[in-house]
């Protein structure tokens, strides 16, 4: 993906580095573009799709189960242009929900099936339950800045 600005002028390149054999990389962040997601519909058959129960994190929680039912490939292709904005829901809504527990399960079950290395695969999980709270930290100071906005006259 390129990621660009509201106005569509292109910022840069989606920061994921192409190749193949991508599942060790999987565990430690979400590192495929839902938009641009190609995959084959009897994997994601059996897995059960996206959960609806995750407002936030359902597709990364969709790829790590699918990982577990074969490799994961990035294309050294730009497929979408992926617009940076405001009103983006990672920007609106806690990265600390329901999904977070779950992600971490399936996070160490397939560094498990891959034979990651305990440590390895322990601390890039803490770094992705790190960022997430640091993610939630910014909503909830974003939100309450706006609430204490002076109303316009």
């Amino acid at each position: 993906a390129r990621t660009i600005d509201p106005s569509g002028a292109v910022i840069g390149d989606f920061p994921v580095q192409a190749g193949d054999r991508v599942r060790g990389r999987l565990i430690a962040e979400n590192i495929v573009v839902n938009s641009s997601a190609m995959f084959r519909r009897e994997v994601f058959d059996r897995v059960g799709g996206y959960d609806p129960r995750y407002a936030m994190g359902e597709d990364y929680h969709l790829w790590l189960r699918m990982a577990h039912h074969g490799e994961v490939t990035v294309l050294d292709q730009v497929l979408v242009d992926y617009r940076i904005h405001r009103q983006q829901a990672m920007r609106r809504v806690s990265q600390l929900g329901p999904h977070v527990p779950e992600v971490l399960r399936q996070q160490r079950s397939l560094a498990r099936l891959i034979g990651a290395p305990r440590m390895r695969s322990a601390v890039q999980s803490t770094r992705w339950l790190a960022i997430q709270v640091a993610m939630a930290g910014r909503v909830v100071i974003g939100n309450l800045a706006l609430r204490l906005r002076p109303a316009p006259q």
